[in-house]
C-alpha cells in the first residue's frame, strides 16, 4: 500500500504470536508509504523474526536484510543495485530476492523443527514486478516464446486513464512489451522453482501434513 497503517492497527501475526506461535517474515511488508517503512517498522506487525526486505529498485539508500545478505555473499550484487537501480538487469539465480526469501524460509523452517511450536512464516517476494528485467538470463531459455499469446493494443482511449497509466502507455511498443511478457514469466518460473524448494522443506522437516502453505 502507498499510505501509511494507523500506529495503533494491529497485523494479525501479532495476534498469533499473543497466541503462542513463532512469527516470521523474509521479504516485503508494504504496509505503509515507501519513505515511512525505510525508517519505521509497525509497532503492532507482530513478527518475532522480521527480515524486512523492500523492492530493491527503489530502496538503494536503504538498509535491508536483503542487501546485508548480499553485502556478504555476493557483494558484486550488492553493488550493480546501488549503482543502477531498476536497470540493473538481469540478476544471478544464486543472488536474487526470490532465492533469498527461499533460503531464509527454509532456514527457519529447520530452525523450528525441534522448536515443538506452532508457527507463522511469511515468505514475500517483490517479483513479478515491473520493469521485468532482473530475473537471471538462463530462465528466459525456460519459455516457450512462441506459445504466448498474441499482444493486442487496447481498443480503448487511454484518455480517461490516471496519468502513471498514460505515461506508461505511452513509453510502450510492442517489443518492449513481449520483452516484459517474457520477463514475467521467467520471473514467475524462478518463483515456481523457489517454492517448490520450500514445499521440499517443509517434506523434509516433517511440517508438511500440518501446515497450511
Amino acid at each position: 500500500m502507498h499510505d501509511i497503517l494507523p500506529p495503533d492497527e494491529i497485523l494479525f501475526p501479532y495476534f498469533l504470536r499473543e497466541a503462542g506461535y513463532d512469527t516470521a517474515l523474509f521479504g516485503k511488508l508494504h504496509v505503509a508509504g515507501h519513505m515511512w517503512e525505510m525508517q519505521y517498522r509497525h509497532r503492532f506487525d507482530g513478527f518475532n523474526t522480521y527480515e524486512w526486505a523492500p523492492d530493491p529498485n527503489g530502496y538503494q539508500g536503504c538498509d535491508t536484510a536483503y542487501f546485508r545478505w548480499l553485502a556478504i555473499h555476493h557483494p558484486d550484487i550488492l553493488k550493480r543495485w546501488k549503482r543502477d537501480g531498476n536497470k540493473i538487469g538481469h540478476v544471478r539465480a544464486e543472488a536474487h530476492f526470490t532465492t533469498w526469501a527461499a533460503n531464509r524460509t527454509i532456514g527457519y523452517l529447520h530452525r523450528m523443527q525441534g522448536a515443538h511450536q506452532p508457527f507463522f512464516c511469511c515468505m514475500s517476494v517483490f517479483d513479478p514486478h515491473s520493469p521485468y528485467t532482473n530475473y537471471p538470463e538462463e530462465y528466459r531459455d525456460r519459455l516457450d516464446i512462441e506459445a504466448l499469446p498474441e499482444i493486442h493494443a487496447p481498443d480503448e482511449s487511454f484518455d480517461h486513464r490516471p496519468i502513471a497509466h498514460r505515461r506508461e502507455a505511452n513509453k510502450k511498443n510492442l517489443p518492449d512489451l513481449l520483452e516484459s511478457r517474457i520477463g514475467y514469466h521467467a520471473a514467475v518460473a524462478l518463483i515456481d522453482e523457489q517454492v517448490g524448494r520450500v514445499l521440499k522443506a517443509l517434506d523434509d522437516t516433517n511440517f508438511t501434513d500440518n501446515t497450511v502453505v
